[in-house]
Parts: structure tokens; C-alpha cells; sequence
């Protein structure tokens, strides 16, 4: 699987069996839809991927691909004044490097104040469900 933004490899990460894919080189990171609806049964919230993308202000068509879909264009969606990827034929979510550093904003930097990356460290952290808490407006 390719990485939408800039089209490395993209690869799988897992925390509590949540799987999501993440770029080393550009720091995005792509959860399938699967993964987001895991999490949502996780966290109890009685709402859908598809609503959460379709309820979601869509900006307009990305310049960026599925990874998962053949020849599919992302959807650029914005949920808090901040845009994100998604794809409106198999509901994956992709958070570029400038939505993560948006959610999370301390964590793009090291400890020496390098970037960092962040893909990394939410898969090693577990907070996964910041991104939940994101879209249903809790956080």
C-alpha cells in the first residue's frame, strides 16, 4: 500500500489490535475503515464511519489517491477547521502530516525540537482515540 501524500510505502502498525498504516517518510498516516469502526464499538459511540464522512464538511476532491481503491481520488473533509483525506468508497481516513500536527500539536517534535515522526508515535502512544474523540466532538 502506497502512501496517498507521497507515495512511499506505507507501513502497518497495530496498538490493541487497531491496525492503521504509517509513512516514515512523510509522517501521515492512512486508517482503514475497519480500523475506525473498531475503535468507535471500542469507545461505544453509536455512530458510523460512513456518517462521520459523509456528516463531515466536504471540501472538495484531493489531489491525493486511495491507497486501498483503484484509481479512486480522496475527498478532502474538514472537522474542526481541520482538513482531512478520506475516501468515499471504502470510508478509510487519511491525516496528512498538517491535520496530525493540527490534533496533535506537540507532538510533531522530538525532545532535541526535531520533527519527528508522528505516525510513529501514535501508533506507539495509543491515542487512537483522539481521532474518535475528534469526530464525534468530544475533545
Amino acid at each position: 500500500m502506497k502512501c496517498p501524500n507521497c507515495i512511499e510505502r506505507l507501513a502497518p502498525t497495530d496498538s490493541s489490535g487497531i491496525q492503521t498504516y504509517s509513512c516514515k517518510y512523510c509522517s501521515g498516516v492512512w486508517v482503514p475503515e475497519r480500523s475506525i469502526a473498531a475503535l468507535l464499538v471500542k469507545e461505544k459511540k453509536s455512530i458510523t464511519t460512513q456518517r462521520l464522512v459523509f456528516e463531515a464538511n466536504d471540501v472538495g476532491v484531493s489531489k491525493r489517491k486511495c491507497p486501498c481503491c483503484t484509481n479512486v481520488a480522496l475527498h478532502t473533509i474538514s472537522v474542526q477547521d481541520i482538513d482531512i483525506d478520506a475516501c468515499k468508497k471504502c470510508y478509510g481516513l487519511f491525516f496528512n502530516p498538517d491535520a496530525l500536527k493540527g490534533l496533535f500539536p506537540c507532538s510533531h517534535k522530538s525532545q532535541t525540537g526535531e520533527e519527528s515522526g508522528v505516525g510513529e508515535q501514535i501508533a506507539v502512544e495509543g491515542v487512537f482515540w483522539l481521532i474518535i474523540a475528534f469526530f464525534t466532538g468530544s475533545c
